[in-house]
């Protein structure tokens, strides 16, 4: 079977009510939070906003009239990567949100 054969089959399938939900129905912030692991199982990420421009992809040319951001590769030990996931997973951001305001801090307390 191809996967268009597959696709065609299933479709049928629920037009005719033949394919049932698995489970309860899942509503909320529990909804959302299993949207956001399944996002980052799909795009095989450890960090949501990864995996959300994984999923969007880049926005179009010109879309966007600031300058493109950078791209910074950096590595850490364990406990730091540990420390700095369970801080962002506290406050619902992505770790590049983490790491732009520590560097925001360091520059402002080390400006001349």
């Amino acid at each position: 079977m191809n996967a268009n054969h597959d696709y065609e089959e299933m479709a049928d399938r629920a037009e005719a009510g033949l394919l049932k939900p698995k489970g309860a129905p899942v509503r909320g912030g529990d909804a959302a939070q299993a949207g956001r692991e399944l996002l980052l199982r799909a795009t095989e990420t450890n960090d949501l906003e990864n995996a959300v421009r994984l999923a969007v992809g880049r926005p179009p040319l010109g879309a966007n009239q600031t300058p493109p951001s950078k791209t910074w590769r950096v590595k850490a030990p364990a406990e730091l990567d540990a420390a700095l996931r369970e801080l962002a997973a506290e406050r619902g951001v992505g770790l590049s949100e983490i790491v732009r305001e520590a560097t925001l801090d360091y520059l402002r307390a080390h400006a001349s």
